[in-house]
């Protein structure tokens, strides 16, 4: 799996293309603030094992529109 370190500024400008290469290819992306990780885009699916594993309870998914499934 693929890493890359992106300033915050920047990955504002490229959120779209970080977005796509997370869900498509698995890349996590650190978003950085004064050259320190501060947040990141992970694949869906990483962030939801996350949260089961933390003991967190899973939020039901929306389709695009905001629907429910």
């Amino acid at each position: 799996m693929a890493t890359e370190e992106i300033g915050v500024e920047q990955a504002r400008a490229k959120l779209g293309e970080l977005v796509s290469r997370a869900e498509y290819r698995g890349e996590i992306t650190y978003l950085t603030r004064y050259g320190r990780r501060v947040a990141a885009v992970v694949p869906a699916r990483i962030a939801e094992e996350h949260e089961t594993s933390a003991g967190r309870p899973e939020y039901p998914r929306t389709s695009p529109k905001g629907d429910q499934p």
